[in-house]
């Protein structure tokens, strides 16, 4: 249950204006097979990439304690009856695009009247600054006594409303989660969190009425606090951290979910400071902070992060209109010297890549990539990845003069070839290998164009009155294509 202690007059000042939602799509590659095949809500699932379960359902995961981000044989071992799935990415991404900049994007800038401000994160979170509505809400609905009022009548006691949401994790129906019924602070003066929690509220129902996805969210006065608190009451839930619960909440957390503090940073924070929670990191002094950052920016950022004041650089949502880079990535058991192996696993990318460029360049105008990087790992998950680029040109995606678009397979055989290139100049034998990506980046392109993220840009969006789409139908027209 969120805790009510001493307000932190710093966060208040600073974050009075803003009401931040994190949107999290619960268990999302899982999710998407869910919904087209249900009778895997009732049994451990997991997708698989390569040797590795890259996510799991929620009863994979508490009923039998399967982790995401595992080996097969691992989680056979942990799960003998888990059922695993090849990853479909392509019906991921596509699922993605029409949850976020479909289905969100239409209810936040078709029906609210304030301007919002979307920014999608990856294929399954997005943050959504909805401010101007709360705002909105507060003029034109009623008095801050009023809203007050309405907020505590639809309030639900907040561990009911959590072991609810656990008893969704065995896939309850959502519906017995979501409702009218939103776990707020009575005790809270802050209103308009009150109404974000309130607008995050709606746009769940609304992805899940008209798609079948559950989401998680969290609300707040910032990004950084707003996808804490989205962390409290997954799947199928929303938590909300107010200003009066923000030492409560985040004092005990680890300094590593602070932005800009990676393994190293943290490494040098423990063994010269001893340090292991936030508390800890807001009681050193500036300069030793400047120390491990070796920069008065990122040094700057994270104290004011780690001291709940809004950080304009960090925490303004932003829409990122066209992703600025396109890759793929694969893990895989050990490859020692063998550039036939490599040349096997790149083909398996770049198969992944051409494809998706090809849309891409569909959707914004006929841009292209002019820059081709290829990662490798020598080892496993957590290691560091080392790059080399090259610059590609036009003949990777036109087949003539005359502006042909190229077919899928040319764009593919184009950049593999210059992958294994790359790979082969700058990995000499002997070689052990365990990840290996490319990426494409820096587009041309004849002129501008924007993928949808603020309401006064007002792309034309399907209409809400279109009904709810079979999802089902969808992802099998998709797998037949």
């Amino acid at each position: 249950m969120l805790s009510t202690s001493t307000s932190h007059p710093t966060l208040m000042k600073e974050h009075s204006k803003y009401v931040i939602i994190h949107l999290d799509i619960d268990c999302f590659y899982a999710q998407c097979e869910e919904v087209e095949n249900p009778s895997y809500r009732d049994v451990p699932l997991g997708i698989q990439q390569n040797q590795t379960i890259s996510t799991v359902n929620y009863c994979a995961r508490l009923r039998y304690g399967v982790p995401k981000m595992t080996r097969v044989s691992k989680a056979k071992e942990i799960c003998p009856q888990l059922v695993i799935i090849p990853a479909r990415m392509e019906i991921y991404r596509e699922m993605s695009r029409k949850i976020f900049e479909e289905c969100i994007a239409e209810k936040i800038y078709h029906q609210f009247h304030g301007e919002c401000v979307l920014e999608i994160c990856g294929v399954d979170e997005a943050y959504v600054d909805v401010s101007d509505e709360v705002k909105w809400r507060l003029q034109h609905v009623g008095d801050e006594q009023q809203l007050s009022s309405s907020s505590k009548e639809s309030l639900n006691d907040e561990r009911e409303d959590h072991e609810k949401s656990m008893k969704h994790s065995n896939r309850i129906d959502p519906n017995q989660c979501m409702g009218t019924k939103i776990a707020l602070s009575p005790k809270s003066q802050d209103v308009s969190l009150n109404i974000g929690s309130q607008i995050a509220q709606e746009i769940r129902e609304e992805v899940f009425q008209r798609l079948g996805f559950t989401l998680s969210a969290g609300i707040s006065h910032s990004k950084f606090l707003s996808k804490q608190a989205s962390k409290k009451k997954k799947p199928n839930g929303q938590a909300t951290i107010y200003s009066e619960s923000f030492n409560d909440e985040i004092n005990p957390l680890d300094i590593s979910i602070i932005p800009n503090i990676g393994y190293q940073t943290r490494e040098k924070l423990v063994q010269q400071f001893h340090i292991l929670s936030i508390q800890e990191f807001r009681g050193l002094s500036y300069l030793n902070i400047r120390k491990c950052f070796n920069s008065d920016k990122l040094a700057s950022q994270s104290l004011n992060i780690a001291n709940g004041k809004y950080d304009e650089d960090y925490d303004r949502v932003v829409s990122r209109g066209p992703v600025k880079s396109i890759g793929s990535e694969l893990t895989f058991l050990p490859i020692h010297n063998s550039y036939e192996e490599v040349d096997q696993k790149l083909r398996i990318i770049t198969q992944d890549l051409a494809p998706r460029i090809q849309r891409d360049m569909q959707r914004n105008n006929k841009r292209f990539a002019t820059t081709l990087t290829l990662k490798y790992c020598h080892g496993g998950y957590f290691d560091k990845f080392h790059s080399k680029s090259c610059r590609i040109d036009s003949k990777c995606y036109y087949s003539s003069a005359n502006n042909v678009t190229a077919s899928s397979h040319q764009t593919e055989n184009t950049i593999h070839s210059r992958a294994m290139l790359l790979f082969k100049e700058t990995v000499p034998l002997p070689f052990k290998l365990q990840r290996i990506a490319v990426n494409v980046s820096d587009f041309q392109q004849n002129h501008q164009t924007s993928t949808g993220v603020t309401s006064s840009q007002k792309r034309s969006l399907p209409s809400s009155n279109s009904g709810q789409q079979s999802i089902t139908a969808f992802l099998t027209k998709k797998v037949k294509q």
